[in-house]
């Protein structure tokens, strides 16, 4: 997927338009992109990708996340 394409999806989960997604958001990107995962390995997922420890996660965390996967 393209950055462009990944943005879209991205900010269409940004249900608030922080910029950035919360854990709940970020389930719902995860499943719309085929990636379904147990709770637990959501909240893994999430601390890890949130590289700043802020409890979000910005566009910019996750497209390097997406990138590295």
């Amino acid at each position: 997927m393209d950055e462009q394409s990944l943005r879209a999806e991205f900010d269409k989960f940004d249900k608030d338009t922080t910029g950035a997604l919360d854990f709940e958001e970020f389930g719902l990107l995860l499943r719309s992109l085929g990636l379904e995962l147990r709770p637990q390995q959501r909240r893994n997922g999430f601390d890890k990708i949130d590289s700043d420890g802020s409890g979000q996660i910005g566009f910019e965390e996750f497209a390097a996340w997406w990138d590295a996967r």
